[in-house]
Protein backbone atom coordinates (compact mmCIF):
# COMPACT_ATOMS: atom_id res chain seq x y z
CA UNK A 1 0.00 0.00 0.00
CA UNK A 2 1.33 3.16 -0.79
CA UNK A 3 0.48 6.82 0.36
CA UNK A 4 1.02 10.01 -1.02
CA UNK A 5 0.91 13.34 0.98
CA UNK A 6 2.06 16.17 -1.27
CA UNK A 7 2.97 19.69 1.12
CA UNK A 8 3.20 22.97 -0.59
CA UNK A 9 4.78 24.06 -3.68
CA UNK A 10 5.82 22.87 -7.61
CA UNK A 11 9.03 20.32 -7.92
CA UNK A 12 12.08 22.32 -8.65
CA UNK A 13 13.35 22.46 -12.28
CA UNK A 14 17.20 22.51 -12.45
CA UNK A 15 18.70 20.05 -10.52
CA UNK A 16 21.77 21.35 -8.93
CA UNK A 17 22.16 18.20 -6.05
CA UNK A 18 20.08 15.03 -6.35
CA UNK A 19 20.05 11.31 -5.36
CA UNK A 20 18.04 8.55 -4.93
CA UNK A 21 17.86 5.18 -4.26
CA UNK A 22 16.78 3.45 -0.62
CA UNK A 23 18.88 4.42 2.02
CA UNK A 24 21.21 0.83 3.78
CA UNK A 25 20.03 2.12 7.52
CA UNK A 26 17.07 2.03 8.66
CA UNK A 27 16.07 4.89 11.81
CA UNK A 28 15.33 2.98 14.80
CA UNK A 29 11.83 2.93 14.30
CA UNK A 30 11.50 0.75 11.10
CA UNK A 31 11.26 3.17 8.70
CA UNK A 32 13.47 3.24 5.43
CA UNK A 33 14.10 6.56 3.05
CA UNK A 34 14.65 6.68 -0.66
CA UNK A 35 15.30 10.52 -1.74
CA UNK A 36 15.80 12.83 -4.30
CA UNK A 37 16.71 16.50 -3.00
CA UNK A 38 16.97 19.33 -5.64
CA UNK A 39 17.25 23.14 -5.67
CA UNK A 40 16.07 25.38 -8.64
CA UNK A 41 15.70 29.49 -9.55
CA UNK A 42 11.91 29.99 -10.48
CA UNK A 43 12.23 33.88 -11.72
CA UNK A 44 13.86 35.69 -9.32
CA UNK A 45 13.61 33.36 -6.10
CA UNK A 46 15.33 30.35 -5.61
CA UNK A 47 13.25 27.32 -4.55
CA UNK A 48 14.57 24.29 -2.29
CA UNK A 49 12.36 21.31 -3.60
CA UNK A 50 12.70 17.77 -1.75
CA UNK A 51 10.96 14.75 -2.50
CA UNK A 52 11.41 11.03 -0.62
CA UNK A 53 9.53 7.67 0.06
CA UNK A 54 9.32 6.33 3.16
CA UNK A 55 9.08 3.02 3.71
CA UNK A 56 7.87 0.98 6.85
CA UNK A 57 10.25 -2.22 7.53
CA UNK A 58 8.09 -3.00 10.38
CA UNK A 59 5.17 -4.97 11.21
CA UNK A 60 3.42 -2.63 13.22
CA UNK A 61 1.50 0.27 11.76
CA UNK A 62 3.06 3.44 13.15
CA UNK A 63 1.13 6.80 13.64
CA UNK A 64 3.23 10.24 13.08
CA UNK A 65 2.02 12.50 15.80
CA UNK A 66 2.50 16.04 16.54
CA UNK A 67 4.83 17.66 13.72
CA UNK A 68 4.52 14.90 11.23
CA UNK A 69 6.10 14.36 8.56
CA UNK A 70 8.82 17.18 7.46
CA UNK A 71 12.33 18.52 5.87
CA UNK A 72 14.40 19.48 8.84
CA UNK A 73 16.46 21.82 7.42
CA UNK A 74 19.59 23.98 8.74
CA UNK A 75 20.71 27.52 7.14
CA UNK A 76 24.25 27.54 8.94
CA UNK A 77 22.62 26.86 12.70
CA UNK A 78 19.52 28.20 11.84
CA UNK A 79 16.36 26.30 11.62
CA UNK A 80 14.47 26.23 8.91
CA UNK A 81 12.41 22.78 9.23
CA UNK A 82 9.25 22.75 6.41
CA UNK A 83 6.78 20.90 4.87
CA UNK A 84 5.00 19.39 7.65
CA UNK A 85 2.25 17.41 7.15
CA UNK A 86 0.67 13.60 7.57
CA UNK A 87 -0.01 15.01 11.53
CA UNK A 88 -2.06 12.01 12.49
CA UNK A 89 -1.40 9.82 9.79
CA UNK A 90 -0.68 6.04 10.02
CA UNK A 91 2.23 4.44 7.92
CA UNK A 92 0.95 0.67 7.84
CA UNK A 93 3.05 -1.85 7.94
CA UNK A 94 5.12 -2.32 5.03
CA UNK A 95 3.28 0.34 3.67
CA UNK A 96 5.23 3.32 2.03
CA UNK A 97 4.90 7.38 1.80
CA UNK A 98 5.63 9.62 -0.77
CA UNK A 99 6.28 13.08 0.44
CA UNK A 100 7.38 16.65 -1.64
CA UNK A 101 7.90 19.89 -0.23
CA UNK A 102 9.08 23.07 -1.13
CA UNK A 103 10.79 26.35 0.22
CA UNK A 104 12.38 29.81 -1.25
CA UNK A 105 16.00 29.94 -0.38
CA UNK A 106 18.29 32.52 -0.37
CA UNK A 107 20.70 32.86 -3.87
CA UNK A 108 24.34 32.06 -2.44
CA UNK A 109 22.99 30.53 1.24
CA UNK A 110 23.75 26.89 1.48
CA UNK A 111 21.22 24.80 3.24
CA UNK A 112 21.10 21.23 4.71
CA UNK A 113 18.19 18.77 4.40
CA UNK A 114 17.23 15.93 5.85
CA UNK A 115 13.75 13.55 5.86
CA UNK A 116 12.27 14.34 9.44
CA UNK A 117 9.52 13.18 11.58
CA UNK A 118 7.99 13.02 14.72
CA UNK A 119 6.18 9.53 15.96
CA UNK A 120 5.69 7.94 19.45
CA UNK A 121 6.56 11.37 21.16
CA UNK A 122 10.01 11.73 19.63
CA UNK A 123 12.10 12.94 16.23
CA UNK A 124 13.45 10.65 13.76
CA UNK A 125 17.39 11.30 14.33
CA UNK A 126 18.62 14.45 13.47
CA UNK A 127 20.39 15.26 10.19
CA UNK A 128 19.39 11.49 9.39
CA UNK A 129 20.71 10.66 5.53
CA UNK A 130 21.33 15.02 5.38
CA UNK A 131 22.16 16.66 2.01
CA UNK A 132 23.82 19.91 1.28
CA UNK A 133 22.35 22.43 -1.33
CA UNK A 134 23.69 25.08 -2.30
CA UNK A 135 21.27 27.64 -3.42
CA UNK A 136 22.04 29.57 -6.19
CA UNK A 137 20.56 29.98 -10.43
CA UNK A 138 20.39 27.38 -12.19
CA UNK A 139 22.85 26.68 -15.12
CA UNK A 140 22.70 28.36 -18.66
Amino acid sequence: MKHRFLAAGALAIAALLSGSALAADPSGDGIQVGQSFRASLEGTSAVIAVRFVFKNLSRQVLTFDSNGVFVGCRKGNVPCDFGHTARGQSLPARGSMEFTASMPCEVGARYEVWPAYHLNGHYGPYRWNSRTVDCRPRPR
